[in-house]
């Protein structure tokens, strides 16, 4: 469930039975009004009823003209205002009734009749009663329309009240709960407790930061472990050419005859290999360290890649004759990139290839040029990369089987290729079949068209491009 919508239907919910109430208590006091003025009319048409009978009575009573003529005058002004309160058809039909009764009544007091006629006094009793029954009516009426009002008022409140502490209890459920969870757990990961996670619980905004809190915290606790792998790796792989080197320095020691000239020349010729291998692993451990930094320069000029390739493949077939290396360059091999950087990349793959294939195999490198593209393309027949490496070959540490007994490096060489690639703006992949051995192929952007925007040399050195491992 997510958190907006959540809170949107909730704050909407709240808003509706709200108006709701509103509007059920405007109704209620508007029929409230209108039954008491109701009431109100049906009182004052019974008092005016009432009266009209008092005021014919008076009107039988009096013996002056004068008094007679006034309360005929007061009586028909009673009638008037009686006659404007009627509503209904059966009031209209009693007031017309008794009017008519009262102009005889009057009528005949002038011929010196002054007695109340049997139809007068029934038609007031009449009105009287009619009058009556309808404030009684409308009496209860009002009583219904308050008792109404108020079951409706109570039922409101409740319903505003029961949606009010279901809001508090939603936001307590998918929010301030998941929150605290989530803030515990980041509490408990921050003070060293590096299996503590976060419960995916709540809305679905919370459940995603949970996810990526325990995304961080596996990614965090991965790097630990590379940590200590790299740091293992690193003391493991500089022991043996420590422990090498300590060995061949113990055969000539102060109180031991020197051996041979040629055991001597030996001695040091092991020396000399084993600290070219260390030479060589503290390269690759900095230059991984400087990757992952950004502080690797590149210096891009103008070069030859196939000459490059021409020089690598040199290289590796004096310092390893027993295998076939082959060269193919095809069109114009020219780039603008660091040379350095480049080669070294080529001595990474060439030296994976015939380290990690057996001896008497063929090592095929290739160099297309294309029209705003190179491509380096590295070919052994060595066991292959399984489906399952070549995901994470381009890790750093990673290794795969070889057909030799020692294999050099701690398994950044293709990392520290693959990150100068990229730094070119290329890309490397690698592909396998088991036995069929592996094939790897990088390819490069031209990048002439910078080279004839580059400064004069004596700026040369403010032309150098530093990259990131971002």
């Amino acid at each position: 469930m997510q958190l907006r919508r959540t809170l949107t239907l909730t704050t909407v919910g709240l808003g509706l039975i709200t108006l709701t109430a509103c509007v059920a208590l405007v109704l209620s006091t508007t029929f409230l009004r209108r039954t008491v003025d109701d009431l109100d009319r049906a009182q004052q048409s019974a008092r005016l009823a009432a009266s009209l009978a008092h005021q014919s009575i008076r009107f039988e009573l009096e013996t002056s003209p004068l008094g007679r003529s006034l309360s005929e005058a007061n009586g028909r002004v009673l009638l008037a205002r009686l006659n404007n309160l009627t509503r209904s058809p059966e009031e209209r039909l009693a007031v017309a009734d008794l009017s008519s009764q009262l102009e005889k009544h009057w009528r005949s007091a002038a011929k010196g009749d002054v007695r109340l006629a049997p139809e007068l006094v029934s038609a007031l009793v009449h009105l009287d009663a009619l009058f009556a029954t309808s404030a009684d009516a409308e009496s209860r009426h009002a009583r219904t329309i308050d008792m109404v009002a108020n079951v409706l008022g109570v039922a409101m409140a409740l319903l505003l009240a029961a949606g009010v502490l279901f809001f508090l209890w939603t936001i307590n459920q998918f929010v301030f709960r998941p929150v605290k969870r989530l803030a515990r757990s980041v509490d408990r990961f921050a003070a060293g407790e590096m299996t503590a996670r976060a419960e995916v619980r709540g809305a679905d905004e919370i459940r995603r930061i949970a996810i990526a809190q325990n995304t961080m915290a596996d990614a965090l606790a991965r790097t630990r472990e590379d940590q200590l792998r790299y740091v293992a790796t690193v003391v493991h792989d500089l022991r043996n050419p420590l422990a090498a080197v300590q060995l061949a320095v113990g055969y000539v020691t102060p109180k031991r005859p020197l051996p041979a000239e040629g055991r001597i020349r030996e001695i040091f010729a092991m020396i000399d290999r084993q600290l070219r291998r260390l030479n060589s692993l503290v390269g690759d451990v900095l230059n991984a360290v400087q990757i992952e930094s950004g502080q690797i320069v590149l210096r891009k000029t103008t070069c030859d890649l196939g000459k490059l390739a021409e020089e690598s493949v040199a290289l590796f077939q004096s310092m390893s004759p027993y295998h076939q290396l082959e060269l193919s360059c095809t069109g114009s091999t020219s780039l603008r990139g660091d040379a350095t950087r480049l080669e070294q990349v080529l001595n990474n793959l060439i030296g994976n290839a015939v380290k990690y294939s057996p001896h008497g195999s063929r090592v095929r490198v290739t160099v297309i040029g294309e029209e705003d593209w190179l491509s380096i393309t590295v070919s052994d027949e060595g066991p292959g990369v399984s489906p399952a490496l070549q995901s994470q070959i381009f890790r750093p540490f990673s290794r795969g089987p070889s057909e030799h007994e020692e294999v050099e490096g701690i398994g950044l060489g293709l990392y520290v290729s693959k990150r100068i690639i990229e730094a070119h703006g290329g890309a490397i992949q690698v592909s396998s079949t088991d036995g069929g051995g592996a094939t790897f192929q990088a390819t490069l952007p031209r990048g002439l068209s910078e080279a004839r925007t580059e400064p004069s040399p004596a700026l040369q050195s403010t032309s150098d491009e530093r990259w990131s491992s971002a």
